[in-house]
């Protein structure tokens, strides 16, 4: 499992809502001024994403925790969003290009692209793939200090 802390923001029935912070090792690189995620870093800042979570250890607002996610969940999900649609738009500019030259491989490699997008979607959505990438309680923990 693939953990990390937070703190639980807002109530929604039996769900809770939890804001982790990202942690990122571009402050501390010696390349970080000609890099280009050290760059996008600084112009994005700190964001605190939120992820609801069901509320199985009874927490409230403001409770420190330590959310997870299963490491099959985010290769299975990688891979979906990355490399299906990535896949997909290249055998249809393939084909595309074969039947109709350049424009029809621009044409079909942007229908595949979409397409893998929405495949993954759909994907994603299903009870098996969903039950993967979906984040759970681990337990409470004491705060971290600078993290509210």
């Amino acid at each position: 499992m693939v953990e990390a802390q937070g703190h639980v923001v807002k109530l929604d029935d039996d769900f809770v809502w939890v804001e982790t912070e990202i942690k990122s090792g571009c402050n501390h690189c010696s390349a970080k001024s000609g890099c280009g995620t050290g760059i996008l870093s600084s112009v994005l800042g700190k964001r605190r994403p939120q992820v609801r979570v069901e509320n199985s250890l009874d927490v409230k607002p403001g409770d420190a925790v330590v959310v997870a996610v299963e490491e099959n969940g985010i290769v299975t999900g990688s891979l979906l969003l990355y490399l299906l649609p990535l896949l997909l738009m290249i055998i249809l500019a393939v084909i595309g290009d074969s039947f109709s030259g350049e424009s029809g491989a621009v044409l079909l490699a942007l229908v595949g692209l979409v397409s893998g997008f929405w495949i993954a979607r759909t994907l994603t959505r299903g009870a098996i793939v969903s039950k993967q990438l979906r984040p759970v309680l681990v337990r409470r923990v004491e705060p971290v200090i600078g993290f509210h």
